[in-house]
């Protein structure tokens, strides 16, 4: 019994992530996982592409399929699955996919949490910056809400201009020269971490400097800093392993409604047997140098925010983190507290309850599987933490909220 994950982009962070989610799901189920490279199908072909696509899925055999749609560059219809259940993630808004079991990132959300970090430094002007394509629908849809939310702020916002770029060469191009003429005190939200550090190097090449003369936020977060923090771009963090979790659970889900429904009178096969979008929101901003703004500050005390950021969530503790900083803990702790008014662990609780909370408020999150996600060493753990901070257990907090 085994998922088929298809279109997978080796080396990409956020695909990794997803699998890595997707996998998690199917451990518990005792499923396996067959991930397969994009490479393997023809897919600027839309005919070949279904052709390739078909004859994986009958190799596999899967019991579902989770398909990358890589917004419009993928057009692979539900039809290519027949009965083999499928969601897709980022699928084309279009007629074939209309009735077909879906995940989204809420690009609204992305786009109001980056306006609220940039937000912080009163900036007169923002820019919100994307070299996608213009038939890139999850970049299109974060530009408007960010813009919305300028216009709500009565706040001016630049965008680039995409009309008469022909190549991807020459956009790249047009984006970079468009970058670097931003004015000193912009305030950028880039769609995602690629355009943020094309428009810092632009900026840079221009004479200016983060935070000082721009403040600028990325999206997507690949977990992954430059060896310099004074290089570090603020990113929202997307939680694409929850994504691939809710993914599989929801391949789960079909077959389950599929097998009681069969012991009822004839099965419903077919692509169209699940319909509806699951949309999954971001975790929280992971700042960084380029938000922090201007004042004097701790560089190691700086670093361990960062670190705790990344890092609360996969098991991170104050002594793996004084380790790393290589000073005595007793100086470590002082100065953490000094900066931040608190200590250094309850800044890692915090991050975690932050996860805890947001995947509580899912319903198709199991509350068994929070923990792990939140980096607790134990169901207990979380259990217990969350009753002392809110009174009551997150059975009764998730039923409070229905």
């Amino acid at each position: 019994m085994v998922l088929l994950y298809l279109n997978y982009l080796p080396g990409a962070p956020a695909y990794k992530r997803r699998l890595d989610g997707i996998c998690r799901f199917a451990k518990s189920r005792g499923w396996g996982v067959a991930a397969v490279d994009r490479k393997r199908l023809r897919w600027r072909d839309d005919a070949q592409m279904a052709r390739d696509a078909a004859e994986i899925v009958r190799q596999v055999a899967p019991l579902g399929a989770i398909v990358e749609c890589y917004g419009v560059a993928i057009t692979m219809r539900p039809e290519v699955f027949s009965d083999v259940p499928a969601v897709f993630v980022d699928p084309p808004i279009g007629a074939p996919w209309r009735r077909c079991a879906a995940m989204r990132c809420d690009e609204a959300a992305v786009a109001s949490a980056a306006f609220r970090e940039l937000s912080a430094g009163s900036p007169d002007l923002f820019a919100a910056a994307s070299s996608q394509s213009r038939t890139c629908v999850w970049a299109n849809e974060r530009v408007a809400a960010f813009r919305k939310c300028c216009r709500e702020a009565g706040a001016r916002c630049l965008v680039f201009p995409h009309a008469d770029i022909v190549t991807d060469g020459e956009r790249m191009d047009a984006f970079r020269r468009w970058a670097a003429s931003l004015p000193r005190g912009c305030a950028v939200f880039a769609v995602n971490d690629i355009d943020a550090r094309v428009v810092a190097e632009s900026l840079r090449s221009a004479g200016r400097s983060f935070p000082r003369d721009f403040t600028i936020v990325g999206a997507d977060s690949a977990d992954t800093a430059p060896a310099n923090p004074e290089d570090a771009i603020s990113s929202l963090k997307i939680d694409f392993e929850i994504s691939g979790y809710l993914a599989a659970k929801r391949i789960a889900d079909i077959l389950a409604a599929r097998n009681a429904r069969s012991r009822k009178g004839p099965a419903r096969s077919g692509p169209f047997a699940a319909k509806g979008t699951v949309v999954f929101p971001p975790l929280f901003v992971m700042r960084r140098e380029s938000t922090r703004g201007r004042g004097a500050r701790l560089g190691f005390v700086m670093r361990a925010m960062d670190a705790i950021r990344r890092e609360a969530c996969d098991g991170l503790t104050v002594a793996r983190l004084v380790e790393r900083l290589d000073m005595p803990r007793r100086t470590f702790d002082l100065r953490f507290r000094e900066a931040m008014g608190h200590s250094a662990l309850e800044e890692i609780l915090d991050v975690r309850m932050q996860r805890a909370f947001d995947l509580l408020a899912r319903p198709q999150v199991p509350i068994g599987a929070i923990a792990a996600f939140c980096g607790f060493g134990c169901d207990y753990e979380l259990a217990k933490l969350f009753r002392a901070r809110t009174g009551i257990t997150m059975r009764q907090w998730r039923k409070n909220r229905k």
